[in-house]
């Protein structure tokens, strides 16, 4: 496990959004939404083509990433309580929560990484193959992984300490998180207004490398405030870079 800049890495650090980076995030547990739901979030489609929505018989509780055709990255614990995966269909090619023109997947099979649930939300990263592969197309394209050599275009801000403390003062992390775990990181926008919020565990938080000016999926949403995008309040992530490994071992996409 990397921690603190040992590595040239940012895990346990914190970091302010930067200009590079498209943050779809999410509170650290599953929130069901209905399609009919007065708030649709642009959370998948067009303006993020590698962006999905899992949805149990309709109802969205989580995000994800898609990483190859037949592939989504999501947080472990999205899909941790579910004994099967009957009822819950991987949703992508559309902008909108309440849009048409989808395309819909049931499970192909999914697992967890075998680290998690431990201590706090270590570990918190799993992944989907799909029962067939997604029809690519404009609106629907996988996200690029990183490489370990590639850094993303955000600026280091808060301290662990001060990050702490914000936590705390609206009563601490979520129930069960740890502030920060092995191969976390955490992000925030210094103005507020896009951060982790109630539905969006699992999604992305894609960046521009700052060797190569193009978009990775650097984090994957496992918790932040319930507080959704306040001013200051950051939002924390697994560190893809991490879980490399784990990922190739386990879906033969790298």
């Amino acid at each position: 496990m990397v921690s603190g800049w040992d590595n040239g890495r940012w895990a346990g650090h914190f970091f302010r959004v930067f200009s590079g980076c498209l943050a779809d995030p999410s509170y650290g547990a599953r929130s069901t939404k209905t399609l009919s739901d007065d708030v649709r979030r642009s959370v998948f489609g067009a303006q993020f083509p590698h962006q999905v929505s899992l949805q149990f018989f309709g109802s969205h509780f989580c995000g994800g990433s898609i990483i190859a055709p037949d592939v989504v990255l999501t947080a472990a614990h999205c899909i941790e309580g579910f004994w099967v995966s009957w009822g819950v269909a991987i949703v992508a090619g559309i902008n909108e929560l309440s849009a048409s023109g989808s395309q819909y997947r049931e499970v192909g099979e999914w697992d967890y990484n075998n680290g998690f649930p431990g201590s706090g939300v270590e570990d918190d990263i799993a992944y989907i193959r799909l029962s067939s592969p997604f029809n690519l197309d404009d609106a629907l394209q996988p996200v690029n992984l990183p490489t370990p050599d590639l850094t993303p275009s955000l600026e280091p801000g808060l301290s662990d300490e001060d990050c702490k403390a914000l936590f705390d003062a609206i009563g601490g992390p979520p129930q069960g998180a740890e502030l920060v775990p092995a191969a976390h990181f955490c992000a925030y926008t210094e103005d507020g207004g896009v951060n982790a919020c109630f539905g969006d565990s699992g999604g992305p938080l894609v960046c521009e490398a700052n060797e190569d000016g193009q978009k990775y999926l650097f984090g994957v949403v496992s918790w932040g405030s319930p507080t959704c995008g306040t001013k200051g309040f950051p939002a924390v992530y697994t560190d893809v870079l991490t879980y490399l490994p784990w990922i190739a071992e386990n879906t033969g996409v790298n």
